[in-house]
């Protein structure tokens, strides 16, 4: 059977790997929502700039011009639904990342704490295997 620090060594591998796949999933949530954010961002620029001008304009402009604004408005409420649980996925990664970091210290401190018994134990073995000096007896002898 392995010991004690050989198992806790193995426990410290995988959790810093939950660890880091935690990180790489938090990473992408976290480019997704950006992502998101950007078109958004942009969304609301082409809603702004999407104003008539003062001059006189053509029915078929101005029509062109008014379905195009529904549509920006259509996509700009379908984006907040989408920008809402990107950003809910992100924060449940950031907690799962936090979790994960938290079993990894965990590990850690159980890791170090059978490192520093194997030491101890190893000075023991040391001390155990030391030839004691010859004792002296009572009577003289």
């Amino acid at each position: 059977m392995t010991s004690p620090t050989e198992k806790r060594a193995r426990l410290l591998r995988l959790r810093m790997i939950e660890r880091r796949q935690a990180e790489i999933r938090m990473a992408r949530a976290g480019a997704t929502l950006q992502g998101l954010e950007a078109i958004a961002a942009r969304l609301e620029t082409l809603r702004a700039e999407l104003v008539p001008d003062i001059q006189v304009q053509p029915g078929v402009v101005i029509r062109a011009m008014a379905d195009m604004q529904l549509r920006l408005e259509a996509a700009a409420h379908e984006l907040k639904v989408s920008l809402k649980t990107a950003r809910a996925a992100f924060e449940h990664e950031a907690d799962r990342r936090n979790h994960a970091a938290l079993r990894e210290d965990g590990a850690e401190r159980l890791h170090d704490a059978a490192l520093a018994q194997d030491e101890l134990l190893a000075e023991r073995r040391v001390d155990a295997q030391r030839i004691a000096p010859a004792r002296t007896r009572r009577n003289g002898q």
